[in-house]
């Protein structure tokens, strides 16, 4: 039986409480026997860390709610994994 796959997305670069609790769903949920992913810039805290846990993380960054090469990006990352649920945990990548 398989499990409700998730997206998660964020496009900071920063090693803020968000992104930690961000980390700290995804391995829980990893944990829980849900598969989780983490779409976030790749030069970032997010991403390096994501790595760190064994966590499958893509390069995603986006320029605001309406930039469609970000979109795109998105778009083939979703079509790659075809998640359950997209959880976007940013204002700007909430659109």
């Amino acid at each position: 039986m398989s499990h409700t796959k998730i997206v998660h997305i964020y496009s900071s670069w920063t090693a803020g409480g968000a992104e930690k609790v961000m980390l700290d769903i995804a391995e829980g949920l990893e944990k829980k026997g849900f598969p989780s992913v983490l779409a976030c810039p790749r030069d970032s805290y997010l991403f390096r860390s994501a790595g760190e846990r064994g966590l499958t993380s893509y390069d995603f960054s986006t320029r605001g709610s309406f930039d469609p090469f970000g979109l795109w990006k998105l778009w083939r990352i979703l079509d790659r994994e075809k998640p359950d649920i997209l959880h976007a945990h940013q204002g700007k990548v909430f659109w």
